[in-house]
């Protein structure tokens, strides 16, 4: 079983993506598939693409085996909730939720890139960077679909080789969008 409640994938020279988001006890399934890289597999590219080549097909559902099945009894009702949606301007997907995906890369020079996407408008969040909890940056952004936030600066000295923790904040409620921890 996935350790996340979430999967996607990312086309990172159009720099966009596309998340899954589901409950990993309710919805389970989660799998890539593709024709293959072989004559047979480029025949159904062929056939079923516009010129752009071999592609993935995203694929989730309750089950983790495509084969496994059951029956609904009469009178049942089953529900989940699945979200799927198109995070763009990231560079990559190192977390996501329902309502954003964020990308966090470390460089060798000492610098953090923290980009953000989110499922809808969002004026003056609080986007949060802390180490050992306490908040060595932060910034509040405009955030939408169509306009990620995109940012790379230097991480203070004591906060290398540490965990680091980064965190939107709606502005209206307090809660946290989304959280994210990585080890530096």
């Amino acid at each position: 079983m996935s350790k996340e409640d979430y999967f996607g994938a990312y086309y990172h020279k159009k720099d966009y993506g596309l998340m899954h988001i589901a409950d990993r006890k309710n919805c389970p399934g989660k799998k890539f598939f593709t024709w293959g890289n072989d004559s047979r597999g480029h025949l159904w590219t062929k056939v079923l693409t516009d010129n752009d080549g071999p592609y993935i097909e995203i694929q989730s559902g309750r089950f983790e085996v495509q084969h496994e099945q059951d029956f609904i009894k009469p009178f049942t009702m089953e529900s989940w909730d699945e979200y799927w949606y198109v995070p763009s301007g990231l560079e990559g997907v190192s977390h996501a939720n329902k309502d954003a995906a964020i990308n966090v890369t470390v460089k060798n020079n000492g610098k953090i890139k923290i980009a953000v996407n989110a499922t809808s408008k969002l004026n003056n969040p609080e986007l949060l960077l802390k180490s050992k909890n306490k908040v060595i940056w932060n910034s509040k952004i405009q955030l939408g679909p169509e306009s990620p936030f995109k940012k790379e600066f230097a991480l203070p000295a004591k906060a290398l080789g540490k965990e680091i923790r980064i965190e939107l904040i709606d502005p209206k409620t307090g809660s946290k969008i989304i959280a994210y921890d990585k080890k530096i």
